[in-house]
């Protein structure tokens, strides 16, 4: 049952238990044992549980809008106890690629006589071009960087046709691009990587008679910007070495997808990588987990984390 809460042999199963409810409760049990050991940090602490975090992370974009800033700040993040330094960002769009309507059965006559054109048959036109995208950015250097992967344009989603016996007028293309922080424009976003999409769309059909008349149209609707944080910002060297007082290796590493660190790093001056129990591949899946271990050892170490970052009050 995903909303279960099943507990058995040291793991807590259920929907998000792993990605990230455990590492968001691991963060406010952190805070509740300092708070019952009576220990007085000298700095503050803000707490932020939001919600949205899978989508577009308009919850963090709420709390940076109302003005939370901070020194540093921790993402509870299945990270394996690593800490995710840098996140490639990503592009939504879908594509429309028009056709014009007859009977399937029919032979058409040329367009420009009057007859059908399959809106799906000239979106493959379209994909064929994305594909050849995706491979040119593999082999350039500007698409490569030491901790994320190499940008990707994927077809995620095709809708085309309306009945078995017409020829489809319309055919949508949903596309899924990353692009890396080095690729990002002078604001952080992705207009840049976005133009080469549409240059490379528009090439394409400027090969194809009905398609050159007749343009595919564009709708890009998520933006969410890259980040990276220096491996010699002082929240990493904090994290690492309340990480090596309890023997965890914590390794700065990259993660290919996003996370609500990158807006909180680019836009509200707070550097927060992502650090956290769990594993990502066990998110998202049937039985999804996250050890018990796991979650104590992150409330210890968020707990430490706090006390090395703020210090402590002293004695009244």
């Amino acid at each position: 049952d995903p909303y279960g809460g099943v507990v058995r042999n040291g793991r807590i199963y259920g929907r998000g238990a792993c990605d990230m409810k455990g590492g968001v409760g691991a963060a406010l049990f952190a805070l509740e044992a300092l708070a019952a050991c009576g220990i007085e940090l000298a700095g503050d602490v803000v707490f932020e549980a939001v919600p949205d975090e899978e989508t577009c992370a308009m919850g963090t974009v709420a709390t940076i809008a109302r003005g939370y800033r901070g020194d540093a700040g921790l993402v509870p993040e299945p990270t394996r106890f690593n800490l995710w330094i840098a996140t490639r960002g990503l592009l939504h769009g879908t594509l429309t690629v028009p056709g014009r309507s007859a009977h399937a059965e029919m032979n058409q006559p040329p367009w420009r006589e009057g007859g059908g054109v399959n809106a799906i048959q000239k979106a493959a036109h379209v994909l064929d071009a994305v594909e050849r995208l995706t491979d040119d950015w593999a082999g350039r250097e500007d698409k490569r960087h030491p901790l994320l992967g190499t940008p990707l344009v994927q077809p995620t989603g095709i809708r085309g046709g309306t009945f078995i016996s017409n020829v489809p007028e319309r055919c949508t293309i949903d596309l899924n691009a990353t692009y890396l922080p080095g690729n990002a424009d002078e604001r952080g976003y992705g207009a840049i990587p976005r133009w080469e999409i549409e240059e490379a769309v528009a090439d394409a059909t400027a090969e194809d008679d009905w398609l050159s008349e007749h343009p595919p149209t564009w709708s890009w609707y998520t933006d969410y910007p890259p980040s990276e944080i220096d491996p010699q910002s002082p929240i990493v060297g904090t994290a690492r070495e309340v990480g090596r007082e309890l023997g965890v290796d914590v390794t700065p590493v990259g993660i290919d997808t996003t996370y609500d660190g990158a807006l909180l790093t680019l836009f509200a001056d707070t550097p927060s990588p992502a650090f956290g129990p769990g594993d990502l591949t066990r998110a998202h899946a049937p039985d999804e987990w996250v050890g018990i271990d796991e979650l104590v050892l992150a409330a210890r170490l968020y707990a430490r984390a706090m006390v090395a970052w703020c210090g402590t009050a002293a004695a009244s």
